[in-house]
């Protein structure tokens, strides 16, 4: 009996294999008819189980329905997929031997111009993915479609891509492994790809969560696409379709934790995710999130900071000898050195370069003349049209500057000119980077080749670039030894003449800086070249001296001194500050001593001690009482009427009353005041020139006139006071009398108050 179902399985397998050649060979014909009645045959055959698959010529089956699938004739080539779909679910995981050359006649399949082709397609690389193989290991043969001629292949892998994503989860899939294909993919010239690379991130970013957005943040993708990516980011974090993992197996859902399927009653606070190196920290929660931060003034500027944070941003590399260094600065050099290299190619040369010196290359000799052969290729890094390449280049010269130090001067010495054009770049992350870069070497590398490149650049026509060297000489003046820049004295100087008369202001004041800076290392020099300058110039550096010890201006993205603007008072009205005050206009954050302040000298040094310490204790007060350092006059001087002499006869009894203090004196006035109605800033016709002269060479007009022009401050409102008489005006007036000197009664005019000796 067993031989006898033994002959038979033998004769019903040799029937089996005499159909499969009869198949092979119809698949192998160029007859359209033919072949679809083959495929009928085929697939009635494939449906029955027990009917054997595998035979001597199952690779060249395979090979014909894969001419099939890339056959132009549609039928022909749905007819091979549908095929496959059944072949595969007969084989399972025994397929995958064969996957190699299948996948790409797929790939080719996704760009199909019938709907129909692309989806039978795409369901068989679902298939390859399970049970046949693994999603990784199927979405790593398909990296080649990202960069595929065919939009529509472009944009099917990234269907897939999402497909694979919401069938087997993020934790099948290495996934940061495709982003950068998918951000390559954002700068498409068709518009579905860009939105479908939009949407497969903000897939991603629905199962991973923040790191997504850190890991963006880090691709040199422009700030505009960024920020369209970061609201899709946004809205789905507020729909509540968040599918994030959380490390103790629990998920975030719309800001609430759940756990093994229960959802917990009490929603989860928000909490703020630390990003690693210094990233820009997002709330996770389904709470609205704010766009990428930065210290800068503005979205894309950089600063010393960032720097700092991707200095270790880069792949691992050990160097194990001397030569294996030099072979991989030798192929950097290559890369970098020719400019049509794709830009995604150079910026892995440049962040190579960081990873070599974590790797050790500063143990070896030759690594500072390797540098020095890249002196080339960094120029043409810094010059590049992507910002992604210029950043990424002014980063890793940075980093060598820190980790090199002077013997990076000749390097630096090299590239210094282009860094400093990279400050006028409409682009400002290029802008800021070369001027962090700047800062860095500047700090770093203290080599008087330098100080030429950036004193030269001080009669440039850009006033971003003046104003940015009047900062870089007061940077190397304040963290440079003395010895380091005592051979560059003379063009130090010169530079420091440009910029006190400088037509930028803010370059005025920051050289002012640096003179005082330069001051602490020559100071008989710096004591010359003070009284070289005019008056006014010598007063406005008197007035900056002090503001030296705060070290170097710090700027904003802009190239802009930060500087602390005076407030206004409610009135509207302008009073005089008590800090110093430039000609730029620019006002010192710093509160100075009286001798430093901008009113008169003349007017001052006539004023009694009692009035000097009566205007600051006004001046000083937290809610500001708005009077000028001549409020105790209480009106112009020169715009006395004749009420006060109405009133000279009162004024004998108010000597007898006890003086009150200055701060109840002005509170009083300010209550007297109302009962009068002002007159306007306009003088009397006549008045100055009857107004005594101990008064005038008292008060210069100038003086006079800010006085005059502020007698309508918050605290005379014309609300009327009845209660409250005008004395203390009276007695205000007789106190400055009786500090002022005066000539005889019979001299004064008629109209003024004449005062009698006790």
């Amino acid at each position: 009996m067993k031989e006898v179902v033994k002959c038979s399985t033998l004769e019903t397998e040799m029937k089996d294999i005499a159909f499969l050649e009869g198949i092979l060979a119809a698949v192998t014909s160029q007859d359209t008819q033919r072949r679809l009645k083959a495929a009928e045959d085929f697939s009635n055959y494939l449906s029955v189980p027990s009917n054997g698959i595998e035979f001597i010529g199952f690779d060249k089956l395979l090979d014909g329905l894969v001419g099939w699938v890339n056959s132009s004739n549609f039928k022909i080539s749905l007819t091979g997929l549908d095929l496959l779909h059944q072949i595969v679910d007969r084989l399972g995981a025994n397929f995958r031997s064969h996957l190699l050359p299948v996948v790409p006649a797929i790939v080719e399949r996704l760009g199909d111009s019938k709907q129909q082709v692309r989806d039978s397609a795409q369901e068989l690389l679902q298939k390859f993915m399970y049970p046949v193989s693994t999603p990784q290991h199927v979405l790593e043969q398909l990296i080649p479609a990202f960069g595929h001629k065919a939009w529509r292949v472009r944009e099917e892998v990234l269907h897939c891509l999402i497909t694979t994503l919401n069938a087997f989860g993020p934790s099948s899939l290495t996934v940061s492994k495709f982003v950068p294909h998918i951000c390559k993919l954002l700068g498409d010239p068709n518009s579905q790809v860009r939105d479908s690379a939009i949407n497969s991130l903000v897939e991603i970013y629905r199962h991973v969560g923040e790191k997504v957005r850190v890991d963006l943040s880090k691709k040199g993708i422009p700030s505009s696409r960024l920020s369209i990516i970061y609201a899709k980011f946004d809205e789905v974090a507020r729909s509540g379709n968040m599918v994030v993992s959380e490390p103790n197996g629990s998920s975030r859902v719309n800001g609430e934790v759940e756990t093994d399927g229960a959802k917990l009653s009490t929603p989860a606070p928000s909490r703020t995710t630390s990003v690693k190196k210094g990233g820009p920290q997002r709330k996770t929660s389904g709470s609205k999130t704010s766009g990428p931060s930065s210290n800068s003034a503005s979205a894309g500027a950089v600063d010393e900071a960032d720097f700092e944070n991707a200095f270790h941003d880069c792949p691992e590399i050990k160097v194990y000898s001397s030569k294996e260094l030099t072979e991989e600065m030798a192929k950097v050099q290559s890369v970098l050195s020719d400019d049509k290299n794709d830009w995604e190619h150079r910026v892995a040369a440049l962040k190579k370069i960081r990873s070599l010196i974590n790797g050790g290359a500063l143990e070896y000799d030759n690594f500072v003349s390797l540098v020095r052969l890249q002196e080339g290729a960094f120029k043409l890094s810094t010059k590049d049209l992507r910002s992604s390449v210029t950043r990424e280049a002014c980063v890793t010269l940075s980093y060598l500057s820190t980790v090199l130090k002077n013997q990076f001067d000749h390097t630096a010495e090299a590239v210094l000119p282009t860094l400093i054009n990279l400050i006028t770049n409409s682009a400002k992350i290029m802008a800021t980077s070369g001027h962090a870069c700047i800062s860095f070497i500047l700090k770093n590398t203290h080599s008087h080749r330098l100080i030429p490149v950036i004193t030269n650049n001080m009669t440039s026509k850009s006033s971003i670039i003046r104003r940015r060297c009047c900062e870089y000489v007061d940077l190397f003046l304040t963290h440079w030894e003395t010895p380091t820049i005592k051979s560059r004295v003379s063009e130090i100087e010169e530079a420091i003449r440009k910029g006190i008369s400088d037509a930028d202001p803010e370059a005025r004041a920051g050289m002012r800086r640096a003179f005082w800076h330069y001051h602490e290392h020559f100071r008989d020099r710096a004591e010359s070249l003070l009284k070289s300058f005019d008056a006014s110039k010598q007063k406005q550096l008197e007035n900056d001296r002090n503001l030296s010890n705060l070290g170097p201006v710090k700027t904003s993205s802009s190239g802009r001194f930060v500087a602390v603007k005076p407030s206004k008072p409610i009135s509207g009205n302008r009073v005089r500050s008590s800090s110093a005050a430039s000609e730029d206009g620019t006002t010192s954050s710093r509160h100075t001593a009286p001798s430093r302040q901008t009113v008169g000298a003349s007017s001052r040094a006539a004023r009694t001690t009692h009035r000097e310490d009566s205007r600051h204790a006004v001046a000083s007060k937290a809610t500001g009482s708005l009077l000028s350092p001549m409020a105790s006059l209480g009106r112009s001087l020169s715009n006395i009427d004749q009420r006060s002499a109405e009133r000279a006869s009162a004024r004998s009894k108010i000597r007898a009353v006890p003086r009150t203090s200055p701060q109840s004196h002005h509170v009083q006035q300010r209550q007297i005041r109302p009962q009068y109605p002002s007159r306007g800033t306009v003088s009397q016709p006549g008045s100055r020139s009857q107004s005594p002269e101990r008064l005038l060479s008292t008060f210069p007009p100038r003086e006079r006139s800010e006085v005059y022009c502020r007698r309508e401050s918050i605290s005379r409102t014309k609300i009327p006071t009845p209660s409250v008489s005008r004395h203390g005006s009276n007695e205000n007036l007789a106190g400055i009398d009786s500090h002022t000197p005066h000539s005889h009664p019979s001299s004064s005019p008629s109209f003024l108050p004449v005062r009698k000796t006790l």
